[in-house]
């Protein structure tokens, strides 16, 4: 099987992660922060080692302001519910994953939030004017999705971040698909919040995700509970990183959070970067000499992450997937990627695209069995083709 669903979840994972989770499955196996005995100990270690991991990749100055969640989602949702107020106004980018989108639907109807959508053009490039347009002075917050999950284009963060400190306003960023791919600095770009997840170029399990939080008086608990700590009160703890941490964690989905971070840093994560975009720029070449392909968003590389979509002229972009699994074993995702935004500026709505995301296990061999494969497909359907409009419809 050749994989190029990265975007999703990264695998396979490092043999590190695995060896990790399994060693604290077999030798630690206990709750963190639940008892004063050595193994509970040993567990708040592996916690405390993480977090100051992630605490280090984003220059965050106090690790205690990263808390752990089950996924970026969760945390994308305690920052809107737990912050937005009723009447206040929200800038988001057409690259917002349904994570972004759904939350506010939901909140917008029973506390009566707005949003407006910030758009990209069709290669994926924002205009700041345009942006600056659609601000009110009931606007509170501006969502940045740093890397679109469709196009694999990246949304400065300095632009964003100098836009949202001119005008007030506090700035979430969504780092689901570029944490481990660029730099990240929550102090040089003034992020306010950053929410992301560990299975995807961060190379862990999946059911971990992390969100970071400036100042934690700003939100509102998200859930209540355990927390291991003043267990007399019935009010839930207000301190960092407890207010959001109720409950039991993940705890071995954060050991192998621990692994997969020392992987990065020991490997050096900025050479895996380079590896990847050494391969989208020859399947970009390569896709490019195919006549039936459209290629989506810019193919200029210093703009991208490992990931492209496009499209076969003439083919539904879930049929081209579903030929390229079954009859070549080769998996992609098709569809809309849970972000239909960007498909509505691209005219791919609501069929989607073909979308390709490459992982550090990929190779170049792999490239050209999916160029192979594609050539075929488009081979076997040409007595069809037409030259049309471009769509991925039949």
């Amino acid at each position: 099987m050749i994989y190029f669903d990265n975007a999703s979840t990264s695998w396979p994972k490092p043999k590190e992660v695995l060896d990790e989770v399994t060693s604290y499955f077999y030798h630690v196996g206990v709750n963190p922060s639940r008892g004063a005995y050595q193994q509970a100990l040993h567990a708040e270690q592996i916690v405390s080692e993480t977090r100051e991991g992630l605490a280090e990749m984003f220059n965050v100055q106090d690790p205690d302001h990263l808390c752990f969640t089950l996924n970026a989602t969760q945390s994308l949702n305690i920052v809107l519910k737990g912050l937005l107020k009723p009447g206040d106004h929200v800038l988001i980018s057409n690259f917002e994953h349904n994570s972004i989108i759904r939350p506010l639907e939901r909140i917008l109807q029973t506390k009566g939030i707005s949003y407006t959508v910030y758009e990209s053009d069709k290669d994926g490039f924002f205009n700041v004017e345009q942006i600056e347009n659609l601000i009110t002075d009931k606007t509170r917050l501006i969502t940045c999705n740093h890397g679109s999950n469709v196009i694999g284009v990246i949304n400065p963060l300095a632009t964003m971040s100098k836009l949202a400190q001119k005008h007030n306003l506090l700035f979430l960023v969504d780092c689901a698909q570029t944490a481990g791919h660029t730099e990240i600095d929550v102090e040089k770009y003034k992020i306010d919040f950053l929410a992301g997840t560990a299975h995807k170029s961060l190379l862990g399990p999946s059911g971990v995700g992390f969100l970071y939080i400036k100042n934690p008086d700003l939100v509102d608990t998200f859930s209540e509970g355990g927390s291991g700590h003043n267990s007399s009160s019935k009010k839930h703890p207000k301190t960092m990183p407890l207010k959001f941490e109720a409950g039991t964690p993940n705890y071995l989905g954060i050991a192998g959070f621990n692994a997969s971070l020392r992987y990065l840093k020991d490997k050096n994560y900025i050479k895996i970067h380079n590896y990847e975009m050494e391969l989208l720029n020859t399947l970009i070449s390569k896709l490019k000499e195919i006549d039936e392909i459209v290629i989506y968003g810019t193919q200029e590389l210093s703009f991208k992450i490992p990931l492209l979509s496009f499209n076969v002229r003439g083919l539904f972009a879930t049929e081209c997937s579903y030929t390229l699994d079954k009859e070549y074993n080769i998996c992609t995702r098709g569809g809309l990627q849970c972000a239909p935004l960007i498909h509505k500026t691209l005219n791919t709505f609501p069929h989607g695209t073909v979308r390709v995301s490459l992982g550090y296990n990929n190779s170049l061999q792999e490239v050209d069995t999916l160029i192979d494969a594609l050539k075929k497909i488009c081979s076997d359907m040409r007595p069809s083709y037409s030259t049309g409009e471009v769509s991925c419809k039949k």
